[in-house]
């Protein structure tokens, strides 16, 4: 006779007793029985009991074990939310005994050509199947990795990526920048913004087409959230001169920054010759141009 861990018989002999669709009976010899649990359950483990009237009763262990698993069924994949907001994975993590599941976070890379960069992955103190992140930031944007591992391998993971949305920030080299005329300047944004804004430089409130031959916008991509507008100047002139203004917009906000160009003094020696025996520099000051004064 087999009895089950909850005391409950299960067989006589070959006969079942218990549930047929679960549990078979086979006689291999005269005193040998075997016993085949099917569609095995966490409920199926503990101690099982071979009882016979001839010898001692038999004890069998029955103990589950499953390898982790991480369902996509159930987990949330890919984030994104706005800068200011909250954020939350979750992975549905399957597997006996119970895992443990660590959260891993790689941070975005700051080049456009990302498969160049080397990653580091940061271990995060947070445990379990769910991950909160409070406040988000646009510096917290990469990749979070769930990993379970219950001792039995393999062990599982899944990866998912946060992208944080957030109102473009502007920065300028300088705020006064200074030329001679009738020569070249070249003004500097950057702009960081996620999604990707819509920039441009304007001059006295009238913006500047990104083509013209004279006056011209350059447009660099620096990294996967920044770029740089270069404002060409050729052949400077006075009236070139004035507050130009770097804007940019995207779904989440607006921002401005200006600075002004101002037209820079020269200053030409001309020698003059008081006898013959001496010689005298004088310095004589021209404004070959307009200046505006800081």
């Amino acid at each position: 006779m087999f009895l089950s861990p909850d005391q409950v018989l299960i067989s006589y002999g070959t006969k079942i007793v218990e549930d047929t669709s679960k549990y078979s009976v086979t006689q291999i010899s005269t005193n040998k029985y075997k016993l085949q649990v099917k569609n095995i359950q966490p409920s199926d483990q503990g101690i099982y009991r071979c009882l016979s009237r001839r010898q001692p009763t038999r004890k069998i262990v029955l103990s589950l074990v499953e390898s982790t698993s991480i369902l996509e069924f159930g987990s949330t994949g890919d984030l994104q939310v706005t800068e200011g907001d909250d954020g939350r994975f979750y992975c549905n993590v399957t597997g006996y005994p119970r895992p443990n599941i660590t959260w891993y976070y790689t941070r975005d890379s700051d080049s456009p050509d990302q498969l160049s960069m080397f990653y580091i992955s940061v271990k995060l103190e947070k445990t379990g199947p769910e991950l909160i992140l409070k406040d988000t930031q646009k510096s917290m944007a990469g990749k979070y990795s769930c990993m379970a591992d219950n001792g039995y391998p393999p062990f599982s993971s899944l990866d998912m990526f946060l992208s944080v949305d957030f109102s473009p920030v502007i920065s300028l080299p300088n705020t006064h920048v200074g030329q001679i005329l009738e020569r070249d300047v070249i003004l500097e944004c950057t702009v960081q913004a996620e999604p990707f804004p819509e920039v441009f430089w304007s001059h006295e409130g009238k913006r500047i087409p990104s083509d013209g031959e004279r006056v011209y916008i350059d447009v660099y991509q620096d990294t996967v959230d920044t770029m740089t507008l270069s404002l060409n100047i050729r052949d400077l002139t006075k009236e070139d001169l004035g507050i130009y203004t770097c804007s940019a917009s995207n779904d989440i906000g607006t921002s401005v920054k200006h600075l002004k160009l101002y037209g820079k003094y020269v200053y030409i020696i001309y020698p003059y010759t008081i006898n013959a025996h001496c010689l005298f520099l004088i310095f004589k000051t021209i404004r070959y141009f307009y200046h505006v004064s800081l």
